[in-house]
């Protein structure tokens, strides 16, 4: 006959309280201000982890159960002094336009930051290195970090105030999270 080892009572209980706790367990949120940004990790019951940063409301890091899954730059520093647009939020307008550009029968004169066109809406000028704001709301699955800004009309030679939200939902009951765009102008403006 074979003997079953007991566990103590205090260890039973712990074991069965962590248990009870995973279960129980939602997202965990923190958020940290460094180098002029405020950066904001989420982790999701199922595993998944995003660094984000106001910095271009950008992605920092994808994780996965402790696995990095995303190309990033090595540090914070990088991701904010980079001329670069990795993870950040491409805006106003993603892709190049020429610096004379004819939008709905109005002709723009648009920032140039390449030879002849202007890049993603005006390089550093653009929405994608301006901090945005964060606001952080827990939903039944999970949470949502959504950041917002306000370009004002001119903005490297675009028409309109233009209030942009980016909102990223991270859910609980699976490793997903999805990614939502939207905007409001005063003026008729390009945008994408």
């Amino acid at each position: 006959m074979m003997r079953i080892p007991t566990l103590p009572a205090a260890i039973s209980y712990t074991l069965i309280s962590y248990i009870l706790n995973q279960e129980k367990r939602k997202m965990v949120i923190k958020r940290v201000k460094s180098l002029g940004s405020e950066w904001i990790e989420a982790e999701s019951k199922s595993g998944l982890k995003l660094t984000l940063s106001t910095c271009g409301a950008g992605v920092y890091a994808i994780e996965f159960k402790g696995k990095r899954l995303s190309l990033v730059l090595k540090r914070k520093s990088d991701f904010k002094s980079s001329p670069q647009f990795f993870g950040k939020t491409l805006a106003r307008v993603a892709g190049r336009l020429p610096v004379d550009y004819s939008f709905k029968g109005e002709q723009l004169h648009l920032t140039r930051d390449e030879p002849f066109d202007c890049l993603h809406g005006g390089r550093m000028e653009s929405l994608s290195f301006k901090e945005w704001t964060p606001s952080v709301e827990e939903t039944a699955d999970g949470g949502r970090i959504t950041f917002t800004i306000v370009s004002p009309d001119g903005t490297c030679g675009f028409p309109g105030n233009v209030k942009a939200t980016v909102t990223y939902t991270l859910l609980d009951s699976k490793p997903e999270f999805t990614l939502g765009f939207h905007a409001e102008s005063d003026k008729l403006t390009p945008f994408s």
